[in-house]
């Protein structure tokens, strides 16, 4: 009896403790209140800095025959530096047998306003096979920094953040190294991360490396953010797997298919049941848009885990540059 009560003593005075350095970082915050102005400006010199860090602040990701766009985690660091009386933390909340989760929460210390984002990431090959322990703390840290980065650009403000997102894109441009030397660069960073140059012809549908333009470069520039981000990677995006033809088969097997599609596992009902809950107030029209980029008719029970995370990653992607 006395242990339970020494126990409750002790998460009481912890409680406590918790409770006080947050009250004061609330009242120190509204002391030092932020210049808005002045926080937009620092933010806007930190990533305008040179073009190669401005060049970071982007990431594009290649959906169907189309790419998607957005600010990167570098950019995220920068805006949650400039922003001031900031907490954000990020945790994994749950490792299942196919997918693990990491939260990402953000408290905004001068308006006690607080975020909370999940962002689920696969832990297994496509042959189902679970990652290792190493490949499992790897994706467990890009979920991270991709919880990060959503939740520091749900809290803080679109109309703070994006015109220093427009300024860095600007600045990246810029650039007073010539077209041979970013071809060069962007070669040579590839080859170090094992993608070979016959990829990235194949990739752009060019012959010579001589074909590969500007645009070219700066799609790969936004690939390589992308990678670093943890969005995906290098080799998903260069050497992307030829889906294998389905096998024949019998009548029996047919019905034995049927009996195992009728248990669904609960990892995926647990996907099926977020895509359906990430879709809800998206119009028709916006729907039709992210299925012709991830290449489906729609998503269904029937989809493939892949192409429902995709659409999951479209909707969430599409409702922050709305927001």
């Amino acid at each position: 009896m006395s242990e339970k009560r020494t126990e409750l003593v002790a998460s009481e005075s912890l409680g406590a403790l918790v409770r006080q350095e947050v009250d004061l970082q609330i009242r120190t915050a509204h002391e030092y209140g932020r210049n808005v102005r002045a926080c937009q400006k620092q933010a806007q010199d930190l990533v305008c800095i040179n073009p190669e860090t401005a060049a970071a602040c982007e990431y594009k990701l290649p959906r169907g025959n189309k790419d998607i766009t957005g600010p990167s985690v570098r950019l995220a660091e920068a805006i949650a530096n400039s922003w001031k009386n900031l907490r954000v933390a990020t945790r994994v909340i749950d490792i299942g047998d196919k997918f693990l989760t990491c939260q990402g929460v953000a408290h905004d210390l001068e308006s006690n306003v607080a975020v909370s984002v999940e962002v689920k990431r696969r832990i297994t090959t496509k042959s189902g096979q679970r990652f290792g322990d190493d490949m499992i703390m790897v994706t467990a840290n890009a979920a991270a920094a991709i919880a990060y980065r959503n939740v520091v650009f749900k809290i803080v403000p679109a109309a703070f953040w994006k015109p220093v997102y427009d300024a860095a894109k600007v600045t990246a441009s810029n650039t007073s190294v010539s077209l041979e030397d970013r071809r060069n660069n962007a070669i040579n960073y590839l080859k170090q991360n094992g993608i070979l140059i016959k990829d990235v012809l194949a990739k752009f549908n060019v012959k010579a490396k001589s074909d590969l333009t500007a645009e070219h470069i700066d799609k790969i520039r936004g690939y390589c953010q992308a990678a670093s981000d943890g969005d995906t990677t290098l080799e998903e995006i260069f050497k992307p797997k030829k889906a294998e033809p389905e096998p024949v088969e019998s009548a029996a097997d047919d019905e034995f298919n049927f009996k195992e599609v009728e248990k669904e596992p609960e990892d995926r009902k647990l996907l099926l049941e977020q895509w359906e809950s990430a879709k809800k107030g998206v119009n028709q029209k916006e729907l039709k848009r992210i299925y012709d980029a991830i290449g489906v008719k729609e998503i269904n029970a029937e989809s493939a885990d892949e192409d429902i995370m995709d659409a999951i990653d479209m909707v969430d992607d599409r409702k922050e540059g709305a927001a």
